[in-house]
């Protein structure tokens, strides 16, 4: 490939992959070649091409890759990245003929330099969730297929040899969870599961989006099956989230998590006010660990590290 791209990345290409559309017409398609391809270097083309495409990025600078320090420049505009190694296969997709971006494997490495633990997790466990955030309408989106698995993500970091920020990227990516449907499913999932020593409650993996199905149960059932947020199947534990997009409907709600009892299983909801009071929280966590028969054993040091965690998240305490 002889023509160059602008090459779309970093923060940027984070902003875009949470927020993209796939079943546009205008969404991206992964290039398969192997392999660094053409980059623009000239600054004042670059400007020029993404003046031409309002629509791709609203958020200033935009960050774009280079072939080399030597071209790196910034200006109120753009803040140039320089990679001068080779890449794997699968580092690029394509926006339109003249912009490609990162792709959300490499997005992942390179944002291993710029983000937490914490931060680092909570991005890849979006990349690989089957939702997107509308920006313009501030609406959650459903994807039918997530933009990427921790697998795929570990192959490409496994083949991106030398990389910078390469070992801090697979310690996160450990962390990672897939299937989250929604910003606040993943926030609850890291509050909940994630270690004791970034602040967590050491809860056990929780499965995310789990299918139930009554089978000899179905009379206790009105459908044929049921998803749970948060589910740990061979405690038959579930958690919900009551997200006002997705539980408008309080009686069905009701008889939803009746049914599921009737089924066996222990369900527990947290609201949205809940999710941001950490006392309230707190007795859920508590309250969960004791259904699935987990000691939560935390240090002298925990409390300070959950509060950092819940701040990370943007979980804190809002005043009405």
């Amino acid at each position: 490939m002889n023509k160059k791209h602008i090459v779309i990345s970093h923060h940027s290409a984070k902003h875009y992959w949470l927020s993209v559309d796939m079943s546009s017409k205008s969404a991206p398609s992964p290039i398969k070649n192997s392999g660094f391809i053409g980059i623009a270097e000239d600054q004042p083309t670059m400007q020029g091409i993404l003046t031409q495409y309002p629509h791709v990025f609203d958020r200033t600078p935009v960050h774009l890759l280079v072939p080399n320090r030597t071209v790196r420049r910034h200006s109120s505009i753009i803040q140039c990245h320089s990679c001068e190694q080779f890449l794997p296969r699968g580092s690029f997709w394509q926006i339109n003929p003249e912009v490609l971006i990162s792709s959300p494997e490499l997005s992942f490495l390179q944002m291993a330099m710029h983000l937490t633990t914490v931060q680092l997790a909570e991005f890849g466990m979006n990349l690989c969730s089957t939702f997107y955030i509308n920006q313009a309408e501030s609406l959650l989106g459903s994807r039918t297929t997530p933009l990427t698995t921790p697998d795929e993500i570990n192959r490409y970091i496994m083949e991106a040899e030398g990389a910078h920020g390469r070992k801090h990227a697979q310690r996160c990516l450990k962390l990672v969870n897939e299937g989250s449907a929604s910003p606040m499913e993943t926030k609850l999932f890291i509050n909940l599961c994630f270690p004791l020593r970034l602040g967590g409650y050491g809860l056990p993996k929780a499965v995310l989006n789990y299918r139930i199905e009554p089978k000899k149960g179905r009379r206790y059932a009105e459908q044929q099956f049921y998803v749970a947020d948060l589910c740990w199947p061979n405690q038959k534990v579930i958690v919900e989230y009551d997200g006002l997009q997705y539980h408008e409907n309080s009686s069905k709600d009701k008889r939803r998590t009746n049914a599921l009892e009737s089924l066996g299983w222990k369900v527990f909801c947290i609201t949205k006010a809940e999710m941001f009071n950490a006392t309230s929280f707190e007795v859920l966590a508590m309250q969960i660990a004791k259904a699935l028969g987990h000691r939560i054993r935390r240090s002298p040091t925990w409390q300070n590290k959950a509060i950092a965690l819940r701040s990370e998240l943007s979980l804190t305490q809002r005043h009405e």
